[in-house]
């Protein structure tokens, strides 16, 4: 065997122990974590990107002070907002908000009223009206109007953050295995207008930057300006946009590949804002994919 075959064949030996000892170390809970961790660098060493095309209409601190009713009866808002919205020229808009039991009982005449929106709406504007699994399995015993209506359009989807071992919201399940649709896949749909090839069933997120990095109006002066007849200053926030309305609260924030890198409140992300940069990887197209 000449030297250079001998230095060939040293070279393979070597390359396969590595490969073995690095299939080894990833048994090893410390070694995946480490390897999730470095994966986050590539957001941070990222400047953050500045989004366009979508919009947030979220239910802050600002809505609570404002709103005082208990949010199980904030159908009349969310109503108002989505009309307001349709009116205005919004594409498509994501409702990040679940409705597991009617509330007519209480407050009657509310379940209706949210309905009618999603269904007046549709030929201008879909809602898609997200839900959980427990939400449909109580369906036959709490009939939801809303729900019913968004299921008649087809204009319901899931939603299911993916979190990796670590707790971390890194990807997202676009598809179940039975076909269903996550919100994120069908608004970014309906905004593009037909249907949209990715890589994967769960997609990798491309974070367009941490919390706070995509436009954001709360929904009590998105209300305010809808009743005040401002017009132009709707059209301005959400004309031809895709608009995902949601909490952005503390109890519905995640940690993201930013959350162990950045100071100061809020750290995590909010649920929907994490839905906007899955909508946004899809329309733009640059998926993140494995070596």
């Amino acid at each position: 065997m000449t030297a250079k075959q001998t230095a060939a064949l040293s070279s393979v030996v070597i390359s396969l122990i590595a490969t073995g000892l690095c299939l080894f170390a990833a048994q090893f809970r410390i070694v995946r974590l480490l390897h999730l961790k470095s994966r986050d660098l590539h957001f941070i060493a990222s400047p953050p990107e500045q989004p366009k095309d979508i919009v947030l209409l979220v239910i802050d601190q600002k809505s609570l002070d404002r709103f005082l009713e208990p949010l199980l009866f904030w159908h009349g808002y969310y109503a108002e907002a989505i009309e307001a919205a349709a009116e205005a020229g919004a594409k498509v808009l994501g409702l990040d908000v679940a409705f597991p039991i009617p509330v007519d009982k209480w407050a009657a005449g509310l379940d209706q009223r949210m309905a009618s929106a999603v269904i007046t709406t549709a030929p201008v504007m879909p809602v898609i009206c997200g839900y959980a699994a427990v939400t449909l399995d109580r369906q036959r015993d709490w009939v939801v109007p809303m729900n019913m209506a968004a299921a008649a359009l087809g204009q319901t989807a899931y939603v299911n953050l993916h979190a990796d071992e670590d707790d971390f919201i890194r990807s997202i399940e676009l598809t179940e295995p039975e076909g269903s649709k996550s919100l994120s896949l069908s608004v970014a749909e309906r905004f593009r207008g037909g249907s949209i090839q990715y890589p994967d069933r769960i997609m990798k997120i491309r974070y367009a930057g941490p919390a706070g990095t995509f436009s954001r109006i709360s929904l009590s002066e998105f209300g305010d300006s809808a009743r005040a007849g401002r017009r132009e200053q709707l059209r301005e926030w959400v004309g031809g946009k895709a608009v995902l309305l949601g909490p952005d609260t503390i109890s519905d924030r995640h940690a993201t590949p930013y959350y162990a890198f950045q100071a100061g409140p809020p750290a995590n992300t909010a649920g929907v804002e994490i839905h906007a940069n899955s909508v946004w990887t899809l329309l733009n197209g640059r998926f993140l994919r494995n070596v």
